[in-house]
């Protein structure tokens, strides 16, 4: 697993965490970063992402405010 630090989420500031998701089937594997609190998500379902999690944690960085 890469080593990166994720912001906090913009809506809420809360703790957020990036999980994998539809293991077993290589058309549907993923990422996904979730803030608990407040139920905000970033996926890899968006056109422009890489199947890759330090792909989806730079975005995420990166988003706007």
């Amino acid at each position: 697993m890469t080593d990166y630090t994720l912001k906090p989420c913009p809506r809420c500031g809360g703790e957020v965490s990036v999980t994998e998701y539809g293991e077993g089937s290589a058309e549907n594997t993923g990422w996904i970063i979730v803030c608990a609190p407040c139920n905000t998500m970033m996926s890899q379902d968006a056109e422009g992402f890489k199947k890759c999690e330090l792909d989806l944690v730079e975005k995420w960085n990166k988003r706007a405010m």
